[in-house]
């Protein structure tokens, strides 16, 4: 009776000093979990994540969180894609601190969130899921 453990639905809005982070990847990390939950957040900030099916959420109980901007083309220099970065598509990021903005806000987010070894955020997840759950970025 090896059961895994069910995802619960969730759904959220992810903001950063109060803005909607558009366009980030929210990755949510459940304890005891074999894979992370996903979602990308919208221009709105919203986001739904999915497991092993598409918005199927993640498990309940304590999730750590890490937010991600993801490279836009639109502007100069972003947050290199790690998928096209094995690749070897993208050059190797170069050793700025800060990317420049990018006009959307979603660059400034502190580096400590985009590593689950650093992120501060973790959230608990209700046994029935979170429709509206709010991820604040400071």
């Amino acid at each position: 009776g090896d059961t895994k453990p069910k995802p619960v639905p969730v759904k959220g809005l992810v903001t950063y000093n109060g803005k909607p982070v558009a366009k980030a990847l929210v990755t949510f990390y459940a304890k005891g979990a074999s894979i992370p939950a996903s979602g990308e957040s919208n221009d709105a900030g919203e986001f739904v994540l999915s497991m092993y099916a598409k918005g199927d959420g993640t498990l309940a109980g304590e999730n750590k969180v890490t937010v991600v901007p993801i490279a836009t083309s639109s502007s100069g220099m972003t947050v290199p894609d790690p998928t096209k970065l094995a690749t070897g598509e993208v050059p190797p990021p170069t050793t700025a601190t800060r990317p420049t903005d990018s006009g959307s806000g979603s660059s400034e987010i502190p580096k400590s969130y985009s590593s689950v070894a650093t992120t501060t955020l973790t959230v608990t997840v209700k046994p029935e899921g979170d429709p509206n759950l709010k991820l604040e970025l400071k």
